[in-house]
């Protein structure tokens, strides 16, 4: 049996999956902001020229949190996947990706129990094995379009750079507001 691969700490640039857990010395707000227990998309930056040799050194990366102005180190968080290359115009996956493989999972494994008791439905099968194709191609509502002009102004007020700075993640990727306003742009559409 193999073990599932655990995240370790970024060793180069890019965007990734993390909970922020400890606000660097001098973060303004950090004992509010931290910790947290969401995931959010961050930002690892090279700090160091020739962060390349060393790349394992404290400060050979560093971090940028939307949002907050204050640079922020690897050891403050809690990774997850690498999300993209910095630069890279591959969609954004977003939380829901979770959200989604967890319901199609679910839902697989509800049906292996049907089955497992005698129940024999093929409809059952069906929708279920659509429902995880979906999540596996991401198909389903798991991609994050990106971000709008209006979202990008937006997001750039809340964040230290004012949207100045076209590689700040605030510029790249959204934020918990913005998911938020999408999520109830979504809600009055539906009605």
């Amino acid at each position: 049996m193999t073990e599932a691969k655990t995240p370790t700490v970024p060793l180069k640039p890019g965007y990734y999956w993390a909970k922020w857990r400890i606000a660097a010395d001098g973060t303004h707000e950090g004992d509010e902001l931290t910790p947290s227990d969401t995931w959010e998309i961050v930002q690892v930056n090279k700090n160091i020229v020739d962060w390349e040799d060393n790349p394992e050194e404290h400060e050979a990366l560093s971090v940028a949190v939307t949002g907050v102005l204050e640079t922020q180190w690897r050891d403050c968080f809690v990774w997850g996947p690498k999300v993209a290359d910095l630069g890279s115009t591959k969609p954004v996956l977003s939380v829901g990706t979770f959200d989604e493989m967890k319901k199609a999972l679910t839902a697989a494994s509800h049906a292996l129990r049907s089955y497992q008791y005698g129940n024999s439905a093929p409809d059952l099968a069906q929708s279920t094995a659509d429902l995880c194709d979906a999540a596996l191609s991401g198909t389903s509502n798991a991609v994050e379009p990106c971000l709008s002009g209006a979202e990008k102004k937006a997001q750039g007020q809340r964040c230290g750079c004012r949207g100045s700075d076209d590689y700040c993640p605030c510029q790249n990727a959204p934020d918990r507001e913005t998911r938020r306003a999408r999520t109830a742009l979504a809600a009055r559409k539906e009605d």
